[in-house]
């Protein structure tokens, strides 16, 4: 017989570790962008531009704590507090937009959705454009 003595942490204490220890520069976002509209010779078709929800397609709330797994290849981030409220209920760890396993150990907030919040706050957004001059630009709704 085995006996397994587990700890359940809380929601808040989760999202509250993430945020202290798994906050990734935005410019390791900048840069993925970077490699996704970077130009390539053979292609008669390039990239000029991205686009992302600021909105998160879990719950279809603007993101609060905007976060994605570090197996991911998107730009699309989730939010980290429904994420984890969702796997606490019906545990599945798999990233809801690219459907990859995204558990709690590899997940990482993305400070380039941050700066959102340093814009006219109290206006609500609803879209980020990424340029190929790697700026974010962001659509107020």
């Amino acid at each position: 017989m085995v006996l397994h003595l587990v700890k359940q942490h809380r929601v808040a204490e989760l999202l509250h570790k993430l945020q202290a220890n798994e906050t990734r520069a935005s410019e390791i976002s900048r840069e993925l962008i970077r490699k996704k509209l970077r130009l390539e010779p053979d292609n008669d078709v390039t990239t000029t531009g991205l686009r992302v929800s600021l909105m998160c397609s879990l719950g279809k709330i603007r993101l609060s704590v905007p976060c994605r797994g570090i197996t991911c290849t998107h730009l699309q981030c989730f939010d980290a507090a429904l994420y984890i409220q969702m796997n606490e209920k019906k545990p599945t760890w798999m990233c809801p937009v690219c459907d990859k396993p995204a558990p709690y150990e590899l997940l990482f907030v993305d400070q380039l959705y941050l700066l959102r919040d340093q814009l006219q706050v109290g206006r609500q957004l609803d879209k980020a454009s990424l340029t190929q001059q790697h700026q974010a630009v962001f659509r107020y709704i």
